[in-house]
């Protein structure tokens, strides 16, 4: 990719919009991949790396209906969910052991760095409400993530 220049690929939407201006599908399949293809490249400066993609961004209504991207963007939304809750029950657990049980915060927090099922974490929270005390507590916390 040398001698790119941002005029150069502007010409090169250009063409690709002209050769699939009567196939709506191939355009924003091509186009898509075009904006894939220089994104990865890196060989323009930011301001004209902005405008080449503002001329593929003309074209967003297409790649939004691209069921390809639709399903990227479902995904993507279900892992920022579920990465929220699985980031939301370790603090729960750490800020409940803060307050009940201080002298475990450490290992509560050094454990819940490690959980990765959020299913787990509810289980262990279910399990510290009715802790009667600190050495159950520390039970609890030395068995939770322990291979069975």
């Amino acid at each position: 990719m040398e001698n790119l220049t941002k005029e150069l690929l502007l010409e090169g939407i250009d063409r690709i919009i002209e050769y699939y201006q009567d196939d709506q599908k191939l355009l924003r399949e091509e186009l898509l991949c075009f904006k894939v293809m220089l994104q990865r490249a890196e060989r323009l400066t930011e301001a004209d790396m902005a405008l080449v993609l503002g001329r593929i961004d003309m074209y967003d209504p297409l790649l939004e209906e691209d069921p390809w991207i639709k399903e990227l963007q479902k995904k993507s939304r279900t892992k920022g969910r579920t990465e929220g809750e699985l980031k939301q029950a370790r603090a729960t657990v750490v800020r409940f052991i803060q307050r009940r049980f201080p002298m475990h915060s450490d290992l509560a927090q050094a454990k819940m760095l490690r959980a990765k099922d959020i299913e787990d974490i509810n289980a262990l929270m279910e399990l510290l409400w009715v802790a009667d005390d600190e050495y159950a507590v520390r039970a609890l916390l030395d068995h939770f993530g322990a291979k069975p």
